[in-house]
């Protein structure tokens, strides 16, 4: 997993000496991701597991997880050089571990499992806030929820959750049920009722109609997100979803964002509101 300051720049309270040159600040596209490109399984695969990596419905193959023990060390030392909050992010923080089969590794001297559980439950030992970014939405996660009503990470889930129509998840290859989502949605609200959950979505993937599109905005309504995304489907050179059949419109998927977006906008100032009166703790 690789972890980021939230700063543009180091403040002059940073010690860089005890930072760089960790891997957490290197800005390329192979640093930024906690899962390496592993190409053991080449060409189009419809066989899609927890920790795979998908863009444009091609399959890049399985990730690879760091070890627990390194990923420990790399936050220890940012929070020793004065970082106070550490950002979690991964292709799919949800899935860490899966591929080398949850194995022990070691850290402060003590065994501990390479699994997102135990990974946020050491974190939430440093004393420093602590966001998860791009959990999908396993039963397992459900596990993470106390950590966060116990103050020991932050309150807060960045899940992928792409859109609501099973049909469109099928053909995105992306693993979801509405219903089961949004019945966890409410299990995460009663565990911890400050949670706060990001999400991005795509409209006018190539076959979506208007139904389905109704049925996306359904889903924002009910599932009350208090921050969302969401863009208009544009062809990514090589992925499986530009041979998709019946593909939307420019004008449509452009028209689709914009109404989502109005949709949510509603929503998130509502949500918004509801913290008018309280006091809340902020990173300056």
């Amino acid at each position: 997993m690789k972890f980021t300051a939230r700063v543009w720049k180091f403040p002059d309270n940073i010690n860089t000496d005890l930072i760089l040159p960790i891997q957490a600040f290197y800005l390329t596209p192979a640093e930024q991701a906690p899962w390496v490109f592993r190409n053991n399984r080449p060409g189009w695969s419809e066989q899609v597991k927890p920790g795979d990596i998908l863009i444009g419905g091609r399959n890049f193959g399985m990730g690879s997880s760091r070890p627990i023990g390194d990923v420990m060390q790399e936050a220890d030392n940012l929070v020793k050089a004065g970082v106070k909050e550490l950002l979690v992010i991964s292709q799919d923080t949800s899935a860490y571990g899966v591929d080398v089969k949850y194995r022990t590794g070691f850290w402060g001297g003590k065994p501990i499992k390479t699994r997102m559980l135990a990974l946020a439950q050491a974190l939430g030992e440093l004393g420093v806030w602590v966001r998860l970014h791009y959990v999908y939405p396993y039963p397992h996660v459900d596990d993470v929820i106390p950590l966060m009503a116990e103050g020991k990470i932050l309150p807060y889930l960045d899940v992928p959750f792409q859109h609501a129509s099973p049909r469109i998840l099928k053909l995105m290859k992306r693993p979801a049920n509405a219903e089961n989502t949004l019945a966890r949605i409410k299990a995460w609200r009663a565990i911890c009722p400050e949670l706060t959950i990001r999400s991005t979505f795509i409209a006018g993937f190539p076959g979506e109609t208007e139904s389905e599109f109704e049925e996306l905005l359904a889903f924002l309504e009910e599932a009350q997100l208090d921050r969302v995304g969401c863009l208009a489907y544009s062809p990514v050179e090589g992925a499986t979803a530009n041979a998709l059949p019946d593909p939307v419109p420019d004008e449509v998927r452009e028209a689709r964002r914009a109404r989502f977006m109005k949709t949510q906008e509603k929503i998130s100032k509502a949500r918004l509101k509801k913290k008018v009166g309280q006091t809340l703790k902020e990173l300056v």
